[in-house]
């Protein structure tokens, strides 16, 4: 059951979700949540957009702007712990040149495997001016391919309480349906008087007599 629940987890975080991302079932709608102040575990306060879809949650997180109000208009919420924040870069980066991070995050019931793109701000220095650029740092992810709607990308990251709770709970309905069947197939061969165990005719064969077969009573 165990391999069982781990293969339809898998299926439905990869496979599954990004079929429908790529063509075009399901789409990240970016909203703004204007109105909450949101932070990571270090109580960092930081801008957000989200798109939130049936087997994927898609997570914005980026510092605010000096024209930006960083005043809480509601009630603080600290972001899922599987969203990464410019608090926490990748290695070899420093927080203070991150600029955003997207956090994408797959799986039912609950997320399980999450990729990341890190926006980083690269300053270069000329002989008469200094300027300055952005570069992508993928964390997590597997690009697997562009196409007109975007990139596919495979996530990697283990969200690892998600992964195992997706395994149990997707095992645990394997079970249910396998034993249901067993449960059925055996009552219906009991009615046509065979062996509920492997079939053979029972029929002239006594209620305590085990059957030739497979040595089975029923």
């Amino acid at each position: 059951m165990a391999g069982l629940g781990a293969g339809t987890t898998l299926a439905i975080a990869w496979p599954i979700a990004l079929a429908a991302l790529h063509l075009g079932w399901t789409e990240h709608g970016l909203q703004r949540q204007a109105g909450s102040a949101w932070t990571d575990g270090s109580g960092e306060g930081f801008k957000l957009a989200r798109s939130s879809r049936w087997l994927a949650d898609w997570y914005q997180v980026y510092r605010p702007g000096s024209s930006d109000s960083v005043l809480p208009l509601g009630e603080k919420r600290l972001l899922p712990s599987w969203v990464a924040t410019p608090a926490r870069p990748p290695d070899g980066e420093t927080a203070e040149s991150v600029t955003s991070v997207d956090t994408a995050a797959h799986g039912w019931p609950w997320r399980c495997l999450a990729s990341e793109s890190w926006t980083v701000k690269v300053m270069q220095v000329h002989p008469t001016s200094a300027g300055g650029g952005y570069r992508e740092v993928l964390k997590g992810s597997l690009v697997l391919g562009r196409t007109s709607r975007g990139r596919t990308i495979m996530p990697l990251r283990p969200i690892w309480p998600g992964l195992l709770a997706d395994t149990v709970a997707w095992g645990a309905a394997w079970f249910v349906v396998l034993a249901a069947v067993s449960g059925a197939r055996s009552l219906m061969r009991r009615r046509r008087g065979r062996c509920a165990a492997c079939g053979y005719d029972r029929r002239g064969l006594g209620a305590g007599v085990a059957c030739p077969e497979c040595g089975g009573l029923a």
